[in-house]
């Protein structure tokens, strides 16, 4: 076995070669332009972290001006359901129709349900949109005769 130093470190050669013919204590040279350019194509494939954030931010964007849109049209809703129920019990639903009210008992369960919302406006919860949802179904039902009720679900 014949070595030789250079520097700090120790080349070794044998004589002989290996299972795949290839020769024992060589290094065997590989193509690096083939290796970097294999490399360089796997990242050009995947977006940078860069790219990714951009992305997000375009996504997050879009889905802010949704959000805006389905709380505008929830709100809206909501508020049309509330005027039609104020119209209806102020009895100026429709020109030329008798204003039909409730019976005294409807009312007053009508106005207990009304005092027992609980909502924080400035916390902005969306439980506090469910819950307002939740009394106007409430008393709509109780101004609908007993067997409409049913139909008005569907």
């Amino acid at each position: 076995m014949a070595s030789t130093r250079t520097g700090t470190r120790i080349k070794t050669r044998r004589e002989g070669r290996g299972a795949g013919g290839e020769k024992i204590g060589e290094a065997v040279r590989k193509n690096l332009s083939k290796d970097h350019a294999e490399t360089t194509a796997r990242r050009s494939k995947t977006p940078s972290r860069q790219e990714l954030r951009q992305e997000v931010v375009q996504e997050l964007s879009k889905l802010r001006s949704l959000l805006k849109d389905l709380g505008t049209n929830c709100l809206d809703r909501l508020d049309g359901e509330m005027a039609g129920l104020v119209l209806s019990l102020a009895g100026k639903s429709l020109p030329g129709d008798s204003p039909i009210l409730p019976n005294p008992s409807i009312l007053k369960a009508m106005l207990a349900d009304i005092r027992a919302l609980r909502a924080k406006p400035k916390k902005g919860r969306a439980k506090d949109v469910r819950r307002i949802e939740a009394l106007l179904e409430s008393l709509n039902s109780h101004l609908l005769p007993k067997g409409w009720q049913n139909l008005s679900r569907r």
